[in-house]
């Protein structure tokens, strides 16, 4: 059986302490040479990995994936889509076809999913956000809102990340990016990869109402989709 390993909730991350590590003495100046002002240490740049949107990134040459300029882009060629009839395994271990999840209305939110080592941020703002899904979860099940999040990210973590937060909503598993090459979502560049774009989708009787892109505050994604909501007759 797959033990879960433990992952801290985003909230309580804290960043490494410093202080303790070892530094190289400096050797006093000479009698007569004029003493220098200590030089600036070099900026790490291990977690800084930039989240470029695709208008930002150079052209695609991952086959089948297309470049949206603009969020407005996104949105205009996107709504009134047909959800396509894809399949996709489930963290949980279940087979779910899109289709299925969606006879009502249904909320998916794509994250980018990409390693901690690769990109330490965007892995905490996956975090924050499914934390945040996870809290209005009751309220958009009162409300008949089915909710399900989809990335790339293997489902060993996906898994892990299930069991150490309690999320009750699907993690969908698409390592192939097939969603985004079928209704031409927006994707970003990691460390070289190719990663779904933060984005959220409201979906209603299988057809796109609405899209979120890009996410800048993943924490209020669910506030962003309920206020729409309401004033989209929900």
């Amino acid at each position: 059986m797959h033990k879960p390993r433990l992952i801290a909730r985003a909230a309580d991350r804290q960043k490494p302490d410093l202080h303790g590590l070892p530094t190289t003495p400096q050797q006093p100046p000479h009698k007569n040479q004029q003493s220098l002002p200590p030089e600036k240490p070099a900026r790490s740049t291990r977690h800084l990995t930039s989240l470029r949107t695709d208008e930002d990134s150079p052209p695609s040459t991952h086959q089948g994936l297309v470049s949206l300029a603009t969020p407005s882009d996104s949105a205009a060629s996107l709504h009134g889509k047909l959800l396509p009839s894809l399949q996709f395994e489930s963290a949980n271990g279940a087979d779910i076809g899109l289709r299925t999840l969606a006879s009502g209305w249904l909320v998916i939110y794509c994250y980018p999913g990409a390693p901690e080592h690769d990109a330490l941020e965007s892995h905490l703002e996956d975090l924050r956000e499914h934390e945040a899904f996870a809290r209005r979860a009751p309220e958009l099940r009162h409300r008949a809102v089915t909710v399900a999040a989809l990335s790339s990210q293997s489902l060993t973590e996906q898994s892990d990340t299930m069991h150490a937060l309690g999320l009750e909503h699907h993690l969908l598993y698409d390592p192939g990016l097939v969603l985004a090459r079928s209704m031409a979502l927006p994707t970003t560049t990691i460390a070289d990869h190719r990663y779904y774009g933060r984005q959220t989708l409201i979906i209603r009787e299988r057809r796109v109402e609405h899209i979120f892109w890009p996410i800048n505050d993943a924490c209020r994604s669910p506030t962003q989709v309920e206020t729409w909501m309401l004033a989209h007759g929900w």
